[in-house]
C-alpha cells in the first residue's frame, strides 16, 4: 500500500498535479487532472492501493480521449467511425475507444443519422455532387446503408435534375472550344463522375439549351480546321483532305459542316 507524500503542480502540464506516491519500494510520481483530485478525494497522506491507481489511470485516459474527441467535434460534425479511427490512431485502447464513443452518443455529441442528413443537405445546397457520390462518401465515413438511404430520400429526382442542369449550364459556358457533340459527351461524363444517375444525366443534357453554342461551333470548326489543314500541308491533296476530315470528325463536328469547310479550302 502506497500513500501520497506530496501533491505539486505538474511542470509538464500546469493544469495537472503530480502525486508523489511512496511505499516500501520507494517513490513514484503519478500525474492527474483536477477532476481526479476531486473525484477520488486525493490529498496528502491518503493511502492508495494498486487498484486505486488503476482506477485513477482509467479515469484519466477516458478524460483524455473525451477531450480529444470533443476538440475534433468542435471543428465540424463527425461520424462514429471518424472519431473511432482518430482515437485509435492516437493510441487509445479499444476499451477506452468504446467507452468514449458510448459517452459521446449518450450526450448526443455523435449521431450518424444527423450527420448524414446535414451532409446531404450541404451537398444539395452548395456543392455539385449527385446522390451516388454522396452515398459513397457517407459509406467511407462508416455510415450504415439504411441511414444513408433515409438521408438521401430528401434528394428527390426533381432536385437532382435541377442540380444537374445548373451544372450543365455552368460547364457549357466554360467549354467554348468544343463541338456541340463533344460538349454533350463531356457533360454526361462529368455528371456521371459527380454521382448523378445516368437517366438524370441524359435528361439534363437533353434539356440544356445549346443554341448559342451551335452558332459558335462554326468558329470553333474553322479554327480547328485551319490548324489541321496546316498540320497536314505536306501530304498530297486527296490524302490531306482525308486526314483533315478524320481529325474534325473525331472532334465531334457534323459531317455536313466539315464538307463545307473542305470545299471552301479547295476553292481558295
Amino acid at each position: 500500500m502506497a500513500w501520497i507524500e506530496k501533491i505539486s503542480v505538474s511542470k509538464k502540464n500546469p493544469k495537472h498535479f503530480d502525486l508523489h506516491l511512496k511505499d516500501d519500494e520507494g517513490e513514484k510520481v503519478l500525474s492527474v487532472s483536477e477532476e481526479s483530485l476531486v473525484k477520488f478525494r486525493l490529498h496528502k497522506g491518503k493511502e492508495i492501493s494498486g487498484l486505486d491507481v488503476e482506477e485513477i489511470l482509467y479515469f484519466e485516459e477516458i478524460n483524455r480521449a473525451l477531450s480529444r474527441a470533443l476538440k475534433a467535434l468542435a471543428r465540424r460534425m463527425r461520424t462514429e467511425k471518424e472519431i473511432r479511427d482518430d482515437l485509435s490512431a492516437a493510441g487509445f485502447s479499444e476499451g477506452i475507444v468504446r467507452e468514449t464513443l458510448s459517452r459521446l452518443q449518450e450526450k448526443g455529441y455523435i449521431d450518424d443519422g444527423q450527420f448524414a442528413e446535414a451532409f446531404v443537405t450541404e451537398q444539395m445546397r452548395g456543392k455539385d455532387k449527385g446522390p451516388e457520390w454522396i452515398r459513397m462518401a457517407l459509406k467511407e465515413k462508416g455510415v450504415k446503408d439504411e441511414i444513408i438511404r433515409s438521408a438521401l430520400a430528401r434528394y428527390t429526382p426533381e432536385e437532382q435534375l435541377k442540380k444537374a442542369k445548373e451544372l450543365c449550364e455552368k460547364l457549357a459556358a466554360k467549354k467554348k472550344n468544343l463541338s456541340v457533340l463533344q460538349l454533350k459527351i463531356h457533360l454526361k461524363e462529368t455528371l456521371l463522375r459527380k454521382g448523378f444517375e445516368r437517366s438524370v444525366c441524359d435528361r439534363a443534357v437533353a434539356e440544356t439549351d445549346f443554341t448559342g453554342l451551335q452558332l459558335q461551333e462554326d468558329e470553333v470548326l474553322e479554327h480547328a480546321g485551319e490548324k489541321a489543314w496546316f498540320k497536314y500541308r505536306s501530304l498530297p491533296e486527296k490524302e490531306r483532305e482525308i486526314k483533315v476530315k478524320q481529325y474534325l470528325y473525331r472532334k465531334g463536328f457534323p459531317l455536313e459542316k466539315i464538307e463545307k469547310f473542305l470545299q471552301r479550302k479547295k476553292e481558295e
